[in-house]
């Protein structure tokens, strides 16, 4: 009877721990599924941050930034598409229709103010064009001239664009009247496009506040704030089943040990062993947690360059543009958040967040992770600061010569 009930205690035992190992493989399946799309989350933001950096520009300076705005767009698209296809996979994730549909309107007011500067732009070449054709007659290049200032008053002027510069418009339609009839038709033409591009250009600022007050902002801190309560659940449901399973498994023991009747001496051997066991297991942990350590700090990549040209659908002239601009942009930050961690802790913090996010957009995993542990510091552990200092400048100044290395060689391989 005995033998009987330690056969059947044995088999509820190796079911608990097939139902544990099972529990355990979709919890951690699960919690990395989440983990990945919330830095999927985190990076859109920093990439939706970056584009709106832009807008506070002057308009003749943010349309020097198009090329840059178009590709930042095309980067928010891809990584919004991405994020679905996360979430979708995902029955534990929370629900984010809500920003989807707000990243889907940002980008397209984005999208209409990038096209009225592009537009803008595309009319002061043609204007530029079609006076040099007509040069050889002054009167009629006369007319291009003043179309010319008009239109790069509208670009470089601080003021809201003034009724005048249409009632210029109509004075030089009234004067092409009496031109021939090709120049008259080129002229007309010409005037009614931009015409029409200033009439969309003049509610430019209109469109930059709207898009700057955005509430994709929020959104997005929402849906970060609710992956992490989701990440701390994930590990809390996590502890109370493996607990749950240790105790069961504990009363099995316990009841085995009651019904062979164990002499005291043999408990007393058992528990030495197991002591001297559980030492060993201890020791055996932290000698392996050391050696992740290390061999984690070691195997940290610089730039992956596949994995970042492979999410740019292969364009490697906008890989070239984002890693120029990434040494333009940062190469000083690691004296900037010195001096900020002093002066103005928060903004340290927001400059070391925004590394962290161009680490992630570049593959930069030890530049990314050294910056986010920075930012944590930074507002909780000062000690840990000058160390963390040390090896963000130490993976800072790698990532730039990686990147600068990259550009060298691409310039050898056009020229």
């Amino acid at each position: 009877m005995s033998e009987s009930m330690g056969r059947i205690q044995l088999k509820i035992g190796w079911v608990l721990l097939l139902v544990w190992l099972l529990g355990v493989g979709v919890l951690t399946t699960n919690y990395r599924s989440i983990a990945v799309t919330m830095e999927h989350v985190e990076e859109l933001g920093n990439t939706i941050e970056e584009l709106k950096g832009t807008l506070y520009l002057e308009p003749p300076y943010r349309m020097q930034s198009t090329d840059l705005q178009a590709l930042d767009l095309q980067l928010i698209r891809s990584m919004s598409m991405q994020i679905e296809s996360d979430n979708n996979a995902n029955w534990l994730a929370p629900d984010i229709q809500q920003l989807l549909w707000t990243i889907e309107r940002f980008t397209e007011q984005m999208q209409g103010l990038l096209d009225n500067d592009l537009e803008l732009l595309a009319v002061a070449k043609q204007i530029q064009v079609s006076r040099s054709v007509y040069q050889s007659d002054s009167e009629i290049a006369q007319l291009y001239y003043r179309l010319s200032a008009n239109v790069f008053e509208a670009i470089f002027s601080t003021d809201d664009m003034s009724p005048a510069t249409f009632r210029d418009l109509d004075a030089l339609y009234l004067l092409s009247i009496d031109l021939p009839d090709k120049q008259r038709q080129d002229l007309q033409r010409l005037l009614a496009k931009t015409s029409q591009v200033l009439g969309g250009f003049a509610q430019g600022s209109y469109f930059t506040e709207k898009l700057l007050t955005h509430s994709v902002h929020d959104q997005i801190a929402a849906v970060e704030d609710q992956y992490h309560s989701l990440i701390r659940s994930q590990l809390l449901l996590g502890i109370i089943f493996s607990g749950v399973v240790m105790l069961s498994q504990l009363v099995l023991w316990q009841g085995a040990l009651g019904q062979k009747g164990w002499k005291q001496d043999e408990d007393s051997g058992i528990s030495s062993e197991s002591e001297e066991n559980t030492d060993r297991v201890e020791f055996t942990k932290k000698r392996d947690i050391s050696s992740f350590q290390i061999q984690e700090k070691n195997s940290l990549p610089s730039i992956d360059f596949d994995d970042m040209l492979e999410s740019l659908n292969g364009d490697r002239e906008s890989m070239c543009l984002l890693l120029d601009l990434f040494i333009q942009d940062h190469q000083h930050d690691v004296a900037k958040i010195t001096t900020l961690i002093t002066d103005a802790p928060e903004e340290a913090m927001r400059k070391a967040h925004s590394l962290k996010g161009v680490g992630g957009n570049l593959g930069a995993e030890a530049l990314k992770q050294t910056a986010g542990n920075l930012e944590v510091a930074i507002q909780d552990d000062v000690s840990a600061i000058p160390s963390l200092l040390d090896q963000l400048d130490e993976h800072l100044t790698q990532a730039i010569k990686e990147a600068e290395s990259f550009l060298e060689k691409e310039k050898s391989l056009t020229a």
